[in-house]
């Protein structure tokens, strides 16, 4: 009788415990589905009719939709996150906002065979081939 009780006790534990577990999984899906999106719209590395400082708070899910006349690189400085955008082709660029504070956002151009002009280990705003494009505020909950 104690054994069946034990397992009985051990299957509720199991029930409740899983069910805990989805739960928790689906209010996660719920939040990675919930994007806070911006248009950027590109031409010539420079940014056409948006928003030069963009506002999001910590934690939100934030895609950029880009879309450039050229190819080029956008660099998310302090997420250091890059992505190649193809010339005339919507593509995105999507961080979770997990740092607080003001990020710069440049764009760098692309040279012969597909390699971008930016010199990762130099950040000086003299370099021709980085333009700031934005920055985007990052602010507490």
């Amino acid at each position: 009788m104690k054994f069946v009780a034990v397992a009985f006790v051990a299957m509720i534990f199991l029930i409740v415990g899983c069910g805990e577990i989805k739960s928790h999984q689906n209010s996660h899906n719920q939040s990675e589905s919930d994007k806070t999106e911006f248009e950027i719209n590109i031409s010539n590395g420079s940014l056409v009719d948006g928003q030069e400082r963009l506002v999001v708070t910590k934690d939100q899910n934030v895609r950029l939709i880009i879309n450039s006349g050229q190819d080029l690189v956008i660099h998310l400085h302090g997420y250091d996150i890059e992505k190649t955008i193809k010339a005339n082709q919507e593509d995105y660029l999507e961080f979770h906002a997990h740092a607080t504070g003001r990020f710069l956002v440049n764009t760098h151009a692309l040279l012969e065979g597909g390699k971008d002009g930016h010199d990762h280990k130099s950040h000086s705003s003299t370099e021709e081939s980085e333009n700031l494009l934005m920055t985007i505020e990052v602010h507490p909950k």
